[in-house]
Parts: structure tokens; sequence; C-alpha cells
């Protein structure tokens, strides 16, 4: 059953529940009072009538014999001369002397109380359609007990009740019409959000993951539909990032196969050139080289996937490095690649300590440094800088080039695995578009970045940042022993 018809059933179901006990409570209730009221008068009436019969008769002879009580009793009735007031005087074996209404024996419906002098019993009969209320006592007599009757027809307080319920009834008829269309629209107004959100839920299931139920409230249905938007754009996110890593996939087996084609294709050539024709010293050196050249490439390139695998499943311990000892080596060990080409280096590590693998820190910073090079050789420049500084409670590495630069929608993309702006600048200079992809894998590893700030003509900023941290004075004693 739908969320709305169980409100629009619960809400009927409560309001006539409620309306029926507050009605018949109030009916019950207001009959009750008029019923005591009825039986308290009936009783007073009684002991007056009875007070009035044994004064009459105290006037008499002692000797009272049934045809005089029955006299008596005549005459009382005759002179009350009220509409439905009956009297019945009864001897002490309850037979009927005098009466003006005729009693049957089983039609009680209630009994108060045990008639006698002083304690008056209270009956109600239905007898002919009517309610009659009997009020009974016994006077004593030198003949015995004497049993006086009073007989009241009481039925308009039953009929008036009998009406009040009618008119409950029909009041009760109109209020549920009234009520079936007011919870009809307010379950409708609050099943309506429910509705949307459904419809919602069952595009996205449907893969469409841009809907939105864009619902406003701060009620538990607003806040549904806000959980229900956050969560259409994570899953909207994640089918994106899912797509492009499907894509970043398929380039990087395309890119991985057009890299193994290549230099494979000219292998093979020069190797079948080797084995089917005569060549002179030069033509066989050239060959040779040109094999040893593409196979050192796909051996370095399988170095660095390999290198890249082994980072991703092995787990870091991350150390204190001393910054400038850092600066000292990575100086030390770049200088005579950098000489070799005529790139001035310049590196200039500020005092603090790096929280990072040694080893591996050295691999980002080489790869980076290597980069740079490259790009001011295809520039036709020299400067290198290698800059470290401590901020707060960082330690950020700087990899400055003055080279040909980066183009600004290629930035996002140079750190995908075989991703090479230039193709053919890296394979003449013997790069397979790995180096950034694995600084990259590194520095998530070591719990930092790796940024970049490039343009055109002008060069490009590497920016590695690190937990760091400053020289504690321990650590500076340390250092001078």
């Amino acid at each position: 059953m739908k969320f709305k018809w169980k409100l629009f059933i619960w809400t009927m179901a409560s309001v006539t529940l409620a309306y029926c006990l507050s009605g018949s409570m109030m009916i019950t209730s207001a009959f009750r009072v008029t019923y005591d009221k009825e039986v308290e008068i009936a009783t007073e009436e009684h002991e007056i009538m009875q007070n009035t019969l044994i004064m009459v008769l105290s006037h008499l002879s002692k000797n009272v014999t049934d045809d005089v009580w029955r006299q008596v009793v005549k005459d009382l009735d005759d002179t009350s001369a009220r509409k439905n007031f009956y009297f019945c005087i009864q001897n002490k074996e309850k037979s009927d002397l005098y009466q003006s209404y005729s009693m049957k024996k089983d039609g009680i419906l209630a009994y108060n109380k045990d008639e006698g002098i002083g304690d008056t019993g209270v009956f109600l009969y239905t007898q002919d359609d009517k309610y009659l209320l009997m009020t009974r006592s016994y006077i004593n007599s030198d003949n015995g007990k004497y049993y006086l009757n009073i007989i009241r027809d009481i039925s308009d307080i039953f009929e008036s009740r009998t009406n009040q319920l009618a008119i409950f009834y029909r009041i009760m008829g109109i209020i549920m019409v009234l009520t079936a269309g007011v919870s009809y629209l307010i379950a409708y107004y609050l099943a309506k959000p429910l509705f949307k959100i459904s419809r919602v839920a069952d595009e996205i299931s449907e893969g469409n993951f841009s809907v939105r139920a864009n619902l406003e409230g701060y009620d538990e249905i607003g806040e549904l539909a806000m959980d229900i938007d956050s969560m259409a754009d994570t899953l909207e996110k994640n089918f994106e990032e899912l797509n492009d890593a499907v894509r970043r996939q398929e380039d990087f087996v395309g890119n991985f196969a057009h890299e193994l084609k290549t230099p494979l294709t000219s292998i093979i050539g020069y190797a079948d050139t080797l084995r089917s024709k005569k060549l002179d010293e030069e033509e066989i050196f050239k060959a040779a080289n040109y094999i040893y050249t593409e196979g050192k490439r796909l051996e370095g390139m399988s170095f660095k996937l390999l290198e890249m695998q082994v980072t991703k499943q092995q787990e870091m311990v991350l150390k204190d490095v001393d910054a400038q000892y850092l600066g000292d080596n990575v100086c030390g060990a770049l200088t005579p690649l950098m000489d070799s080409t005529g790139m001035e280096l310049n590196v200039d590590f500020e005092p603090g300590i790096i929280i990072a693998d040694t080893d591996l820190i050295k691999s980002v910073i080489f790869n980076a440094a290597d980069n740079a090079r490259k790009a001011n050789e295809s520039a036709g420049r020299k400067k290198v800088d290698i800059l470290g500084k401590l901020e707060n409670d960082k330690y950020i590495i700087s990899i400055i080039d003055e080279g040909t630069g980066i183009p600004e929608e290629e930035l996002g993309k140079i750190t995908e695995a075989f991703y090479m702006v230039d193709k053919s600048r890296a394979r003449k200079q013997g790069g397979a578009g790995l180096g950034l992809a694995l600084c990259k894998q590194i520095m998530e590893q070591l719990g930092g970045t790796i940024e970049f700030e490039s343009k055109v003509g002008e060069g490009t900023k590497i920016i590695l940042t690190l937990k760091g941290k400053e020289i504690t004075e321990e650590e500076e004693e340390s250092e001078d022993e």
C-alpha cells in the first residue's frame, strides 16, 4: 500500500475514533446525569408520598384492612393528577390491592437497592416501548407489611438520548466527508515529494546521474531529498571518475602498445637487415647501435613500470630527513649530468626536517630535474634551480626550468602514464612519459602533493609539498657530532 493511502487511512481512523469516543462519552455522561437526577427526584417524591400515606393511616382505626389501603392509595392517585405518574399498593403476599398501571415481572432493566422503610428501592423497566422508573418501599401495619410502588414514565430522557445520537451520527457523517477530503489533500501534499524522490531514484537506477530532486525543506522528507541529491552528486562524480579511469586505462594500453611497436619494428627491421644483407662496418655499427639504443629505452621503460608497480604495493616507513643533507646529495648526484649537457645547476635548501623516505624523494627530484634539463635543452637555455624552504609544518621543494613551458590545457594530463606533451621530442630524448606519473604516485605514498606551474615560452615550476618541521636543538647537536 502506498504511503499516501496509509496516511489517509490512519488520519481517517484517528479522527473517526477520536470523534466517536468523545461524542459517545459526552452523550453518555449527559444521559447519566439526567437519569441520576430522575432517580433522585423519584426517590424524594416516593418518600413524601410514603410519609403522607403513613400520616393519613395513623388517623384511622388501628385495624386497617386491605380495602382501606386500597381506598387511601386510590385517593392519593386521584389527587396527584400527574401525567405519567402511577401508584400500586400490595399486601404482605405482594398481591396487588390497587394499581393504576400494570407492571410486567420480566421487563426489569436495572435495580438499584432493596426496598424498605426510609430506604427506597429503585427499579428500571421497559414495557410497551416505554421506560418506567419504579420506586418501592414497605410500611409496617397491624396486618403486616404493605408495599408501596410508585411508577414514573421516563421515556422522554431515553428519547432525548436517541435524538442526540441521531444528530451525532449525522454530524459525524458530515465530518467524515470533510475529513476524507482534507486528509486526502494533506496525504497528497505530504506524499508528493516522496513521489518525486522515487522518480529520481528510478532515474538514478537507470544510469541517469544528472537528475536531482531539488526539494527545499528542513523536515525528514527534505533531508531525505538532500541525501538523495548528495548521493546522486557522489555517484555522478564517481561515474565520471570511473569513465575517466577507463579512458586512461585504454590510453595506457594504446600508448604502451604504440611505445613497444615503434622500437620493436625498428629493431626487427635492423636485425633482419643484419641477418639478410652484407653490410660494411659503418652500416653494421649503425644498425647495431640503433638496436642497442632502442633496447635500452625498452629496458628503461620496463624498469619504470616495474618501479610503479612496486611502489603501489609497498608500505611507506617515513623518517626524518635533514633537508640540507638531502640538498647536498641531490646536488652531488645531478652535477655530472648537468655539466655534461652544459646546464647551470643551482641547489639551495633551507634548514629543516622533511618527513619522507630518502630514496623515494630523491627519485622524484631526479625525475623532475631530468625533465627540467630536457626542457631547457629543447629551448636552448641553461639554468635549473632546485630550491627548498620550510613553511609552518610543510617543506616545499621547487624544481624550476627556463624551458619551452607546458600549455595550460595539458597540465592536468602530464602525470598520466605514457602522456607526453611533445612526443617527438620525448622519444628523441629517450623518454616514455612515465617519469611524472611515477613522481605523482610516490608523492601520494609519501603523504605529499606534486603541483605544476607553467607558462609557454617561459618555463615550468614543479612544486613538491611534504610534511616538515624545524630542526630541534638535540638534532643540531647530533649533526655537529
